[in-house]
């Protein structure tokens, strides 16, 4: 068996702190977990779109799709529907590392 041990040292600036719970969360691909750390590691109230998504790693678009619904599913990522004045309908999502027990909600 393989074995690998961390070491690392711990950054003083430009890192990220996420809940182990979220990073370690085995109901989730890695694929998920890591979409989900990195859309974390952006300031609060960022806009980021899947397109973003796309364009910062290797995965493709459905692979982004995918792994936003897995999140969506596991109450990572909430998603409000709502229209605008012209009857357009949008979303927005907004993502946490604990997930959330609200139902999602439209507007």
């Amino acid at each position: 068996m393989t074995e690998i041990r961390n070491v690392r040292v711990l950054p003083r600036e430009s890192f990220t702190t996420i809940r182990n719970t979220a990073a370690r969360d085995q109901a989730l691909t890695f694929r998920a977990r890591g979409l989900l750390v990195w859309m974390l590691s952006h300031q609060t109230g960022r806009l980021i779109t899947a397109a973003a998504m796309v364009d910062a790693g290797l995965e493709g678009r459905d692979s982004i799709r995918t792994a936003l619904r897995e999140l969506e599913a596991a109450k990572y990522i909430r998603r409000i529907r709502y229209a605008d004045r012209t009857g357009q309908w949008f979303h927005e999502m907004t993502v946490t590392d604990l997930p959330t027990t609200e139902e999602t909600s439209s507007v």
